[in-house]
């Protein structure tokens, strides 16, 4: 495993271990937790969960929500469990290593009430690709692109299942199109500037299955 730092406190978080070299996450996953609304005993899957900063978060958030994060990159996965130990969260979060095309809920009432994810969304063949193995899968359309994160959120969501997502704000159309396709509703999807003066960067969605 690479040389890990702890560099990275939320209000009265514990410390999160991330890769020093490889990927890191960014003000992206922040902003999405903050999105995110929670009524009660509800299941929610983390898609690419990274080294688990969305589920950390929304745990300590929501002491009564359940949490799985999935996780393709082995690790990623590593830390996102060394992190969820690290909060005493071993209980309500559970980390899979696994690409989430594979991933199966057998029982109905195992289905997410909510899937959260800050995917890859550079496209395949567009823009710099990193040199590093790690960043390229989180950053880019490499393992995992919108029609199949959409189709996968789908399966595993139940009937009016939430999908909380960021997304580049030029890819808005794109999107937009897409959760139809895959039988989604648009609840909200919200500009995000930095600036007031900049275009937006970002687009955070809720979608209803």
């Amino acid at each position: 495993m690479a040389d890990c730092i702890t560099d990275f406190n939320y209000r009265q978080l514990p410390n999160i271990f991330q890769p020093e070299k490889g990927y890191r996450f960014s003000m992206d996953a922040l902003m999405l937790a903050s999105h995110v609304k929670v009524g009660g005993n509800e299941r929610l899957i983390d898609i690419g969960c990274g080294s688990g900063i969305i589920s950390i978060i929304l745990a300590y958030k929501y002491p009564y929500l359940k949490i799985m994060g999935i996780e393709i990159q082995e690790e990623l996965c590593t830390l996102a469990q060394k992190n969820i130990m690290e909060n005493g969260l071993e209980g309500r979060v559970s980390i899979v290593h696994d690409d989430v095309k594979n991933v199966k809920i057998r029982r109905a009432e195992e289905l997410a009430d909510i899937i959260v994810t800050n995917p890859p969304f550079g496209k395949k063949g567009e823009g710099r690709i990193s040199p590093n193995p790690q960043k390229a899968i989180a950053r880019h359309e490499i393992a995992l692109d919108l029609d199949s994160l959409l189709k996968c959120s789908n399966k595993l969501l139940k009937d009016k299942g939430r999908l909380f997502m960021i997304f580049p704000f030029n890819r808005r159309r794109e999107l937009e199109q897409r959760l139809i396709r895959y039988h989604f509703r648009a609840e909200y999807i919200r500009d995000i500037q930095i600036k007031r003066d900049k275009e937006p960067l970002r687009i955070i969605a809720c979608a209803v299955k």
